[in-house]
């Protein structure tokens, strides 16, 4: 699975001078974001989760559209959540990897400088490590086999642009079970993330 990702970013990398040479001549915008979230999972009814610091990066554009703009991300991120044994004994960490494609249309209002945005996702997982640590030893390892390997759902934003810079903040409710097996709970992720972001290629028109 994870050859198959990297198959495919290798392939994208080597469009990207392509890419970037043609938006130049579509009034199109080209940049990159780094961001910082919070994610938890929702429906583990006997573990009472909290949510796990993670990064993120992404390289993005933005169409216009009339009234709005399309934009469409590229987003490498960590997911997951975080136990602690209410008796101290042990403290449990869940990362998921995941590259997450989402597809936001943003409204701009108060002379372009602040938009909404909302829209689809759709995540791969690309790696799952569970840790568990306490007093005695630590334990834990890759545990892919019990996370399926896509997840979907919406997300929604709130930003401001301010020329070559923007900054924004975005809410990922997950639809789909994150979870493997017939006999699991249903789980989803959902995620709070904050995120700044630059364009490396400025539309003339902005």
């Amino acid at each position: 699975m994870l050859k198959n990702y990297t198959l495919s970013l290798f392939f994208g990398l080597l469009c990207l001078p392509f890419f970037l040479s043609t938006t130049k001549a579509q009034n199109i915008d080209v940049g990159a974001r780094v961001g910082l979230q919070w994610a938890n999972v929702s429906g583990f009814d006997t573990l009472d989760t909290k949510a796990k610091f993670n990064f993120t990066f992404s390289a993005y554009t933005l169409i216009p559209l009339g009234p709005v703009k399309l934009n469409p991300e590229i987003l490498f991120e960590g997911r997951g959540f975080k136990y602690d044994d209410p008796g101290g004994f042990f403290e449990l960490k869940q990362k998921i990897g995941y590259i997450s494609i989402p597809v936001f249309v943003n409204y701009y209002f108060l002379e372009d400088q602040m938009y909404i945005q909302a829209g689809p996702y759709v995540s791969f997982m690309t790696s799952a490590e569970l840790n568990i640590s306490g007093s005695l030893s630590t334990l834990g390892g890759d545990n892919q086999d019990n996370f399926n390997s896509t997840d979907y759902g919406l997300g929604f934003g709130l930003g401001f642009d301010m020329g070559r810079f923007d900054f924004g903040f975005r809410y990922m409710l997950g639809l789909a079970d994150i979870t493997s097996g017939t006999n699991s709970a249903d789980n989803f992720n959902r995620v709070l993330n904050f995120h700044v972001g630059v364009k490396i290629i400025k539309a003339k028109s902005d």
